[in-house]
């Protein structure tokens, strides 16, 4: 599905939650490491190939999964793998969020525009795609694309974000 809407500044965040089904997630702990992960576009790719043919049961289909990680990304260590393979099987739903606005750039009147890419991954929480990069443009992506990069953000983030504000 895809929707357009025109909003205030001080209610996209609201507007965004309504559309998304946004919900509250746990918050990290207090001086939990950073949890990235990095992959390829063809692992991602194989994993959901791999989930359009389920196994006979959960488990089976789990192992389907990891065999095609493992097969199309041989740099992915175990613990990511298995990270990996969680978020994979776990993915509720994908959303971006272009948002634009006049600005000012380098000094001069300009569009500014930021975009961001979501997956929500349920109970393991939200996670940001960082590469490729929002916005893409027809043909940027494929299986061809080596960097696949996602890293996990509370909510509170994800609204910072989604409002324009660079948290990196």
């Amino acid at each position: 599905m895809i929707a357009y809407t025109t909003s205030r500044d001080a209610t996209l965040v609201w507007e965004l939650a309504r559309k998304v089904n946004l919900h509250r997630g746990e918050k990290p702990e207090e001086g939990e490491s950073e949890v990235r992960i990095e992959t390829t576009m063809a692992a991602l790719d194989a994993a959901f190939v791999a989930l359009e043919e389920p196994g006979a049961d959960d488990d089976a289909t789990r192992e389907n999964v990891r065999k095609a990680l493992a097969e199309a990304d041989a740099d992915l260590k175990e613990s990511a793998l298995g990270q990996f393979l969680e978020l994979v099987v776990s993915l509720y739903s994908t959303w971006r969020i272009t948002t634009g606005w006049d600005g000012r750039h380098d000094g001069e009147q300009a569009t500014i525009v930021r975009a961001l890419a979501v997956w929500d991954c349920g109970p393991l929480g939200y996670w940001i795609r960082e590469q490729p990069e929002e916005p893409i443009t027809p043909g940027q992506v494929g299986p061809e694309v080596v960097s696949l990069v996602v890293q996990r953000q509370c909510v509170k983030d994800v609204c910072a974000l989604s409002r324009g504000r660079d948290l990196w």
